[in-house]
């Protein structure tokens, strides 16, 4: 990734903590304050981790000023227990305030039923009063295989948001033993938030799994198992 100066000179960004960090010239680290000042125009270009291709950090020039694209990824079971609409509202909420007051504007989803499919389904709502955020698809195999032992409803759910969603990628082009852990790991690393519904008692799962990808990470996890959690 890198920006060009007021001078016309390519530089490459800096990343800290899996933050960029912008710098001038002559070497100097910008603030956001002095980045708006400055004048600075970003050229964003394509960048491949591991092979796949995903977006780079972007500046969005929003009311004047600069700020940075941050995301979000989603973990979780693929059950629920009773009714969740107030979960749901929850996470709407929750998700509202990651965009206004963290400038979140991406957000990952595995494509699993339950968890995934209701985070999904609420940045898609999200999306027709902030249209400046996207969802992002990262899926771990073939879609016939990943739908293979779903219900009737859960696969047309499950089409009705790739179609809807802003990109898709897939990790594999077949199930494998450990495609999930991939998908996961692909999660984790595009990621600045987690948003996770994790049944702490359940170590061996593989929403424990990822939560502790992104605690090694150390980017910020929410936690919406229990009720009150958030």
């Amino acid at each position: 990734l890198y920006y060009k100066n007021r001078n016309g000179k390519i530089k490459k960004i800096a990343k800290m903590n899996g933050f960029p960090s912008f710098y001038s010239s002559d070497g100097k680290r910008l603030t956001m304050i002095n980045f708006k000042k400055s004048g600075i125009s970003l050229n964003c270009y394509t960048v491949k981790t591991n092979g796949y291709v995903h977006k780079p950090y972007k500046a969005l020039n929003l009311n004047g000023g600069f700020f940075m694209r941050k995301s979000a990824c989603f973990t979780g079971h693929r059950s629920f227990t009773g009714d969740t609409t107030n979960l749901e509202a929850r996470l709407y909420d929750i998700l509202e305030r990651a965009i206004t007051k963290k400038s979140v504007t991406d957000f990952y989803a595995g494509g699993a039923v339950c968890w995934d499919e209701l985070a999904a389904r609420t940045v898609l709502k999200l999306r027709e009063v902030y249209p400046q955020i996207e969802l992002h698809l990262i899926l771990p195999c073939s879609n016939e295989e990943q739908t293979a032992k779903w219900t009737k409803e859960q696969k047309t759910e499950f089409y009705r948001i790739l179609n809807l969603a802003d990109s898709v990628e897939y990790t594999s082009k077949h199930y494998y033993n450990g495609c999930m852990k991939v998908r996961n790991a692909r999660l984790v690393e595009l990621a600045d938030f987690c948003f996770c519904f994790w049944d702490t008692n359940r170590q061996r799962s593989g929403t424990a799994q990822t939560v502790r990808m992104a605690l090694r990470k150390k980017i910020m996890i929410v936690n919406f198992f229990k009720p009150n959690s958030v």
